[in-house]
């Protein structure tokens, strides 16, 4: 990254830049992050003003960033100043850089919009050929930032929610089976004076006692938890690599479990202190097993209507999740290897150096034993590079509305045929295609689309790149190639256009930063990624490769995070199903056990063991089947957040309700049956003489 200043930020050693250090011949000094000076250079307090090379330069070191320093969340390592040249700040035309400001105290979005606004629209008076039509985005940098995964950790959020609650209701159903077995030793304290009111009070101190403890083991575990979390999370999650638990969680820990033990706590204790002490004293109970059973079977159809929620999100994630893998790239994947390389601007300053240091590379790659074919490109498949520019076809007015932003791609002869991309119309680069000769382009078929409908674009012509929108340098069309998704499966066919590396402006490489993605083809990726180097070092042994990957490793690592985030959701969703579970278990559980004599009766008067499933199958029943409905109902509403995190799935999916009812009812079925099947081998004898 290049920057002039970071506002509000204080390195740990030295200094920031200077004013005067913002220009040529002055701009040799770097700042560099806590992780290179820790990793690279062992912390060394003496690093400042030692020289570190770059490009082929040597840069003073002035600074050292603090710990967690990373303004654009991208891992920079280090900083020198962007140091325009005279020539480049009187160039009105190049939009490539994003502008970081702090607004002043009082001062909204909506105002520095307008003002910027107005610089715009003098802009375009002052220089029209570079800023006609061309508008200003006013936006926060930690939402610009953070994008999607704002929306993903408030969904992972509301799924903790779920399971919060799902262990609550449990946890009240566990209370109140706990009331009922000490019945008789409350009876007993209001019957010599205890008021219903001490009652409450004493059960809700044991229940906050409980909550202190189990929040204190949950804190324990949670550490566990986000060590594994970091060690797992993929690297591209906005700052996991910070994630702890610090004063704040802990805080925020004490007043959820303090909570969660007053809210679900009241309604057992409140049900305990209402029981008549006379009927206990007297050995009875407090009422028919039905009426004790209602509380405690609300609370599992809730754990069911929950887990059935979060099963569906996660179902519905994992759903996109496959159809993503099948969406087909646009390109062959398979024995693809990929590496960049960037050329030193003090070395190659001139751009015929740069086409003719990469030409050579790519010949050399070409006939290395292994490679069947090499290429290079300025912003290949799921990498950096590639910035957008406005095409105006021939024909219509340099009208913001006419503009279409394209993604530029200056690639070498054989580029299409090494990635395979299908020629749709024309024909491909050739090494005529050189300076001097026709200037030409190939375009992907949306752009096709969307410059001129079904109308066949060869030998049509389009302004881009260079010139003006007022005074274009017309490139022709001579072929259109097959959508390629460079973004990732997970985002839409963009327009893409193809510049021969003998035509680009010369301003392009300063664009690119002299920056190219080499591809080769061949049988054996060990082979090529050795090919890769070799073909570098043959050219300029000080040259760096770096990335050197397969395609297909780069492809999977694009879902990384997809994949991360549904296997969260998955998790929580399975321990959400693992609580209704016990839900179940314990409801089951707890009507054999107050109905032990009723079934003992019911069994010495003939009743077959058939007959005692179904009467304890109907108490399952009720609270899974209202628990199904409530929850599809609940979830159809919950799936929409997820929306837009969905790839060829609805959020309302048939399939994946489906499935997670099924999974619900198996569930279900395996949790009523162990009580149940013990309810069948009750002996009569003992059960009729138990008081």
């Amino acid at each position: 990254m290049r920057a002039s200043s970071v506002p509000r930020s204080r390195p740990l050693l030295g200094r920031a830049f200077r004013a005067e250090e913002d220009h040529p011949g002055h701009d040799q000094v770097v700042v560099i992050s806590h992780g290179l000076w820790s990793g690279r250079f062992g912390a060394d307090p003496a690093i400042l003003g030692r020289s570190l090379h770059l490009s082929g330069r040597a840069y003073k070191v002035i600074g050292v960033m603090p710990p967690g320093f990373d303004p654009t969340l991208s891992e920079e390592a280090l900083w020198v100043p962007i140091a325009f040249t005279p020539a480049q700040r009187a160039q009105h035309d190049e939009h490539y850089l994003t502008v970081v400001g702090l607004l002043r105290p009082g001062v909204g979005p909506a105002a520095a919009r307008a003002e910027l606004s107005t610089v715009m629209r003098r802009l375009a008076e002052l220089y029209p050929a570079g800023n006609s039509g061309r508008e200003v985005k006013v936006e926060p940098l930690a939402g610009r930032l953070i994008g999607p995964y704002r929306q993903r950790l408030f969904v992972l959020l509301g799924a903790v929610g779920l399971v919060l609650l799902i262990a609550c209701a449990n946890v009240a159903s566990l209370l109140l089976a706990r009331g009922s077995a000490r019945g008789r030793e409350l009876a007993i304290r209001a019957a010599i004076g205890a008021g219903a009111r001490r009652i409450v009070r004493q059960l809700l101190t044991e229940s906050a006692v409980l909550a202190l403890v189990a929040g204190a083991l949950g804190v324990g575990l949670a550490g566990f938890a986000v060590r594994l979390f970091v060690k797992l999370a993929p690297p591209g999650i906005p700052r996991s690599g910070e994630t702890r638990i610090d004063g704040a969680v802990l805080l925020f820990a004490l007043v959820v479990s303090m909570a969660c033990s007053l809210l679900f706590g009241t309604a057992p204790a409140l049900r305990a202190a209402r029981q008549h002490p006379q009927a206990l004293l007297r050995g009875g109970t407090a009422g028919p097993a039905a009426a004790h059973d209602r509380l405690r079977s609300g609370l599992v159809l809730a754990e069911i209507a929950l887990a059935l929620t979060l099963l569906v999100g996660a179902g519905l994630l994992i759903r996109s999740a496959l159809e993503l893998q099948r969406v087909p790239a646009g390109f062959d994947t398979a024995a693809l290897m990929t590496a960049r390389l960037s050329l030193p601007e003090a070395v190659y300053s001139r751009p015929a150096l740069v086409e003719q240091a990469f030409g050579q590379v790519v010949e050399r790659l070409a006939h290395a034993p292994g490679v069947h074919a090499a290429a290079a490109t300025s912003a290949g498949p799921l990498s950096p590079g590639g910035g957008t520019n406005g095409l105006i076809p021939e024909g219509k007015p340099p009208t913001p509305e006419n503009l279409i932003e394209a993604r530029l791609h200056i690639v070498t002869p054989g580029y299409f045929e090494t990635l395979r991309i299908p020629l749709l119309r024309g024909r491909l680069f050739s090494a005529g295609d050189a300076a001097g000769s026709e200037r030409v382009m190939i375009v992907s078929r949306e752009l096709a689309r969307r410059a001129w409908g079904n109308a066949d674009p060869i030998g049509k012509r389009i302004g881009c790149c260079e010139g003006s929108p007022l005074d274009p340098r017309w490139k022709t069309v001579i072929g259109v190639v097959g959508d390629v998704r460079y973004r990732g499966p997970a985002a839409a066919v963009a327009a893409e256009f193809y510049l021969p590396i003998g035509q680009p402006p010369p301003e392009a490489w300063t664009w690119t930063q002299r920056t190219m993605t080499l591809v080769a083809r061949g049988s054996d990726p060990r082979m090529l990624a050795g090919a890769l180097r070799a073909s570098v070092r043959g050219v300029d042994p000080a040259l760096p490769v770096s990335a050197v990957t397969s395609m297909d490793e780069v492809l999977r690592g694009s879902l990384v995070e997809e994949r991360f985030h549904t296997l969260l959701l998955l998790c929580l969703g399975l321990l959400g199903l693992l609580l209704a579970a016990v839900g179940i278990y314990s409801v089951i559980a707890y009507f054999v056990s107050l109905r032990r004599r009723e079934i003992g009766i019911r069994v010495a008067l003939g009743a077959t063991r058939e007959r005692i499933l179904a009467m304890l199958a109907w108490q399952g029943v009720l609270p899974l089947a209202g628990g199904l409905l409530l929850g599809t109902a609940a979830a159809l509403g919950a799936a929409r957040l997820l929306q837009s995190s969905l790839y060829g799935v609805t959020p309302s999916d048939p399939l994946t309700f489906a499935c997670v009812i099924a999974v619900l009812l198996v569930t279900g079925a395996f949790a009523f049956l162990p009580p149940a099947l013990r309810a069948t081998r009750i002996d009569p004898t003992r059960a009729i003489s138990e008081p």
